[in-house]
């Protein structure tokens, strides 16, 4: 199953994101410098997304606002039954429903592709192996600086 998840959502935006980088290094010649722009580049494509989802979060947060102030109307006066049947019943009218909710996680739910993409690209990339950026011996393995027997990682 995630062979297939794979198969149709990481690997060809994998494939995308290798083009860019190739792009990148092309116009910059290092890969480190090509490495942060890109992400760059792929945070201004994500702003965009990203703004949307959060005018729907806002907009779903002004009627989940109306549609408790109704309900707890309602539960002064019906209980039970009848309780569920009106607040069924405010829902229909103002087009709500609780799940609705997770529609707010949009943004972050288009972000994590990318974010698996770029992972498998930088830890298969053979033509980043034993290539250093500043402090980074190894841009196919994750940096490190050793301080006092501990190593710390820098970047995430």
């Amino acid at each position: 199953m995630l062979e297939i998840l794979y198969s149709v959502f990481i690997f060809p935006l994998e494939q995308v994101i290798d083009w860019a980088l190739f792009t990148l290094f092309k116009a910059t010649k290092s890969y480190g410098v090509s490495i942060i722009l890109l992400a760059f580049v792929i945070q201004l494509f994500m702003l965009n997304i990203t703004l949307y989802f959060d005018r729907r979060a806002i907009i779903f947060h002004s009627l989940k606002d109306q549609c408790d102030t109704k309900i707890k109307e309602f539960k002064r006066v019906f209980k039970g039954a009848e309780l569920q049947s009106y607040i069924r019943t405010l829902y229909k009218q103002k087009h709500f429903h609780p799940i609705f909710a997770l529609f707010n996680l949009g943004g972050l739910a288009l972000q994590i592709p990318f974010f698996i993409a770029m992972i498998h690209l930088v830890e298969n990339a053979e033509y980043l192996q034993s290539i250093s950026f500043l402090w980074i011996d190894d841009l196919s393995k994750p940096d490190s600086i050793t301080l006092f027997d501990i190593q710390i990682h820098v970047l995430p």
